[in-house]
């Protein structure tokens, strides 16, 4: 008895992998995907709005615009080839001539957001962990063309999928119909091994290893930041600017492990699709199961503008400023005083180093501007009898601190918190 229904159940396996396929396709590509891109493309449009801001200029921010522009097209991309499997949509001969371009467009949006996310990870591994050495590559314009970069090679590594396929007229078993073929060109064994596996290291794995690994870095240097900003409560000076650091890493941290966990299944399942035989039962469980993993990307390209505004008090206020200007109070002298306090603090720190920096006095609370390699004043140096403070030039009052602007070369180096 048992082994007739163990006959049985094996007989049914393939029935119930064919049935899998069609609920994920009905689940995922007719209701979940065009949710997630609703959802997707209003907040995404909402994050390049707020990120490209004049107060919120700096090389971090560039890489998250960016991000959420190319997610923004992975999204339109993904949910236009999904309407394959909607009724009526594959008879249309302009949809069918559109599907050889589709998948690789698709591809280059998330094969370009991949390399954004690594990036900028590196950039702020190197801008936490070497800020003084690193200071030169962390900057608006080095973000502007590394951004650049990344689009050029994900174009030329996805070149070659714009010629895999073609549109034309199929005639089978006495039927002609217009569909999608393999093109001649590429359509052999060995390039579909080397680009499979080229594609699979480049966009999944040495993505997914680098950002382990960074991610480890930045969460060593988190740790490290909380242990010295409770030295500096007990010795009350330069709180502030290391708490607003710590909280840019902790969200671009957190934007980096949601990302290994959306993409991480897609990497998994490269390798096992690789070993079911095209034509198997399984191959529709892999189906089902790459249309989960799909999902997932697309939630993973949705999902960022809630975490800005969850982990990012000055994204959250510039978003309120923007779209509920009645929401805004006036700032209070004291929080005007603690803006002021935060890039003083950071200032600080940066004596003798090549760009402009700020420091206060303590007699009349101005601000300062100081040349470049000139070391930064003392804050008590106008009560310390034998220094000279008179040759340093006031340049705004506190009272007029919020119209206050850092140079280009150093709006990257305090991350835009002091605009």
């Amino acid at each position: 008895m048992n082994e007739s229904e163990s006959v049985v159940g094996n007989a049914s396996q393939p029935e119930q992998y064919a049935a899998f396929r069609d609920l994920m396709r009905l689940v995922v590509q007719r209701i979940s995907i065009p949710i997630v891109l609703t959802i997707g493309v209003v907040g995404n449009s909402l994050s390049m709005v707020v990120l490209t801001r004049r107060r919120m200029c700096s090389s971090t921010n560039c890489y998250l615009a960016a991000l959420a522009f190319f997610d923004t097209l992975y999204l339109i991309f993904n949910f236009s080839m999904s309407l394959v499997h909607a009724p009526g949509v594959a008879e249309q001969i302009s949809y069918v001539d559109y599907m050889p371009w589709g998948y690789p467009l698709a591809d280059l949006c998330s094969n370009t957001s991949v390399w954004l996310v690594v990036t900028f990870t590196v950039e702020r591994y190197i801008a936490v962990c070497h800020p003084l050495r690193g200071r030169p590559f962390c900057t608006v314009q080095r973000a502007k063309v590394a951004i650049f970069c990344v689009f050029i090679l994900a174009v030329v590594a996805v070149f070659p999928t714009f010629l895999e396929w073609k549109s034309g007229w199929i005639t089978d078993k006495n039927e002609t119909f217009y569909w999608i073929t393999r093109n001649e060109l590429v359509d052999n064994p060995t390039y579909e091994a080397v680009y499979y596996w080229f594609t699979a290291v480049m966009f999944s794995f040495i993505p997914i290893i680098s950002l382990i690994i960074f991610n480890a870095f930045l969460i060593q240097s988190v740790h490290r930041s909380r242990q010295q900003r409770s030295r500096m409560i007990q010795q009350k000076r330069g709180v502030d600017v290391i708490l607003q650091e710590t909280k840019i890493t902790i969200m671009l941290i957190t934007v980096v492990v949601v990302f290994l966990i959306c993409q991480l299944p897609s990497a998994v399942l490269l390798i096992i699709g690789k070993e079911i035989p095209e034509g198997s039962p399984k191959e529709n469980l892999i189906i089902g199961l790459n249309n989960i993993s799909n999902l997932l990307m697309a939630v993973n390209a949705t999902c960022n503008f809630f975490l800005y505004c969850f982990l990012s008090d000055k994204f959250r206020q510039t978003f309120i400023k923007i779209f509920c200007p009645l929401c805004v109070r006036v700032n209070s002298p004291s929080q005007s005083l603690v803006g002021t306090t935060q890039c003083i603090s950071y200032a600080s720190t940066g004596a003798n180093i090549d760009q402009k920096v700020l420091t206060v006095t303590n007699s009349d609370h101005k601000v300062f501007a100081i040349n470049k390699n000139t070391p930064a004043k003392n804050n008590s140096c106008s009560n310390s009898p034998g220094k000279d403070c008179n040759n340093t030039k006031p340049y705004y009052a506190r009272t007029n601190y919020c119209n206050l602007k850092m140079d280009d070369t150093n709006s990257s180096s305090i991350e835009g918190e002091c605009v």
